[in-house]
């Protein structure tokens, strides 16, 4: 999670090896663990930014075990005719929770803290990084 050009896109690529034009069209990967073969659905593209709405993101990986997502910490409202609401990153992961789906870390570039952070399960872990990172 983070704000717009905190690189997040790119971390989760060079992390996984995910490509936006792989042959296959697919977001599933085989991602290789220290102990094993994790088989994720990645979308490496802010789902605020891909305006994809949090229940509408739960029902298209609600069989995925594991997940691999970019966030916005800030909500986002589009300019159409239907002044379409995109809530915060934490809101998104409410939504998550709310949905039965365990999280178990959430990565955060760019800042030290989240402003009006709701309470959310201990077993959530957050780690924040503050300084950008610069990909060569």
């Amino acid at each position: 999670m983070g704000n717009p050009n905190t690189r997040k896109s790119s971390i989760i690529r060079a992390l996984t090896g995910f490509l936006y034009q792989n042959p296959n069209n697919t977001r599933r990967y085989e991602v290789q663990t220290t102990n094993n073969v994790l088989h994720m659905y990645i979308e490496p593209s802010s789902l605020q930014e891909k305006n994809i709405l949090p229940n509408a993101f739960i029902n298209m990986c609600n069989n995925e075990n594991h997940i691999l997502v970019a966030l916005w910490i800030k909500d986002r409202t589009l300019r159409n005719r239907e002044r379409t609401y995109y809530p915060r990153g934490v809101d998104y992961i409410q939504h998550f929770i709310n949905a039965g789906w365990n999280i178990r870390q959430v990565v955060v570039l760019g800042v030290g803290a989240i402003p009006n952070m709701p309470n959310l399960p201990v077993n959530t872990g957050f780690f924040f990084i503050q300084n950008p990172l610069t990909i060569f």
